[in-house]
């Protein structure tokens, strides 16, 4: 009889300190993407700016990273085991006919885990394309073509039993000719 009172006991006090193993109702929202570009200085980064564009010349390297700043809002209790999935796709054209441009599909697809968020508050994220874009820049170049502007798009990863509906970001970043030179070719 004192077994069964005790394991009743042990079953209510289990109950009150451990939930259910339902995941609990994650309030994380993707507030804004920022484009960033940390340049390379004596092969030393340098601390991220903010850019609205690109100015690279076609077939010259990149000189630092291109990266952006995922900002998330939890508004509920704390989350472990955030997972953002994102691509970068671009608009290319044949170098020195701009007008011709067209979406490509996306060349890069990459997943960044945030291992924990904490409650109610603000939390930004850095994703780095860099290595995928030089890779296709290198590609899209000797082919002839360049492009004309990037598109990064993140979507936060749905979790079991979250009711939320799927969210996405896009942001786009034009790319520029850094010499007028290269303008004056195209």
């Amino acid at each position: 009889m004192d077994q069964r009172r005790w394991l009743s006991t042990l079953v209510c006090w289990a109950v009150v300190f451990f939930p259910s193993a339902a995941p609990a109702c994650a309030e994380i929202q993707l507030q804004k993407i920022q484009w960033q570009f940390s340049r390379s200085v004596d092969k030393k980064p340098k601390n991220a700016e903010d850019i609205s564009a690109l100015f690279l010349d076609p077939g010259m390297p990149m000189k630092g990273r291109l990266l952006a700043k995922l900002s998330l809002l939890n508004r509920g209790p704390a989350v472990e085991g955030i997972l953002l999935r994102y691509t970068l796709a671009s608009k290319i054209a044949p170098i020195g006919q701009p007008q011709e441009s067209v979406l490509a599909p996306p060349f890069l697809l990459e997943s960044k885990r945030v291992p924990k968020v904490r409650a109610n508050s603000l939390y930004d994220v850095v994703l780095d394309p860099s290595p995928g874009l030089k890779l296709y820049l290198k590609k899209s170049h000797r082919a002839g073509y360049w492009p004309e502007e990037l598109r990064l798009q993140v979507m936060l990863e749905p979790r079991r039993g979250d009711k939320s509906r799927v969210q996405t970001l896009e942001i786009p970043l034009s790319l520029h000719p850094a010499t007028p030179v290269a303008e004056a070719q195209k």
